[in-house]
């Protein structure tokens, strides 16, 4: 804990470390007496209803924080890209109403590495449509 920018001095009643009771009740009491408090600004949601949010309206402030609360399991590659942007200040403005600018342009979908949907290509083992014959019957050797 930090006090005015110096480390609290935990009084000890035997000379050596303080008890944990002890640092836990003089930081409850630090909090309180200096009443903490966070401005928190819900800026918007995605898709996948993970909740962004701001400490402040002013979006160019370089100070602010950003923040996101996932929906369900805390995963770092269920924030879209346009959310990421926004998030690692690449941007000012939050995307409220993003909408895809090319045609080519797909949805975003979380990694799915280690799931039963990951991708594997037709030739590995673990691909759905492995076939090991199929595989063998493709390979032709090159000769010179």
């Amino acid at each position: 804990i930090m006090t005015d920018g110096k480390p609290y001095d935990y009084p000890s009643t035997d000379g050596d470390c303080p008890s944990i009771e002890e640092v836990s009740r003089k930081t409850s009491e630090y909090v309180e007496n200096k009443k903490l408090h966070v401005m928190l600004v819900v800026v918007g949601e995605d898709v996948d209803n993970n909740k962004y949010y701001c400490n402040s309206k002013n979006y160019s402030d370089l100070n602010e924080k950003r923040w996101v609360i996932f929906k369900g399991e805390i995963e770092a590659t269920k924030i879209p890209p346009h959310w990421h942007a926004w998030l690692h200040k690449s941007i000012d403005k939050p995307p409220l109403n993003y909408t895809h600018t090319y045609s080519w342009q797909k949805n975003h979908e979380q990694n799915k590495t280690g799931t039963e949907d990951a991708y594997y290509p037709d030739s590995y083992p673990l691909s759905k449509s492995y076939n090991e014959d199929t595989i063998k019957s493709d390979y032709e050797s090159w000769s010179p």
